[in-house]
């Protein structure tokens, strides 16, 4: 049996727009690491792609309440993480 960790989705700024939908609880397997959870992303909201889902995604951060993650850094637990895109301004 594979272990999988429940990532559940937090989204703010440009991903806002998708608060109202659903809550999306991605099922990850052990050993998947941030940037398999933003292609499970991507390919989650594959249907409100508008030319610029892939690209925000991947230059967004996925933290959860206490830190930022790195691309390569493995999960290692079920829990709440956030996307976070890139802002401009101050």
């Amino acid at each position: 049996m594979t272990n999988t960790y429940d990532i559940e989705i937090e989204y703010f700024g440009a991903f806002s727009r998708f608060k109202d939908e659903t809550p999306l609880v991605l099922k990850m397997p052990a050993n998947s690491t941030i940037q398999d959870l933003k292609t499970s992303l991507f390919k989650s909201l594959s249907e409100f792609d508008d030319g610029k889902l892939e690209g925000l995604i991947i230059s967004s951060a996925i933290a959860d309440d206490y830190r930022i993650y790195n691309k390569d850094e493995t999960i290692s637990k079920s829990g709440k993480f956030a996307i976070l895109p890139p802002v401009n301004g101050g």
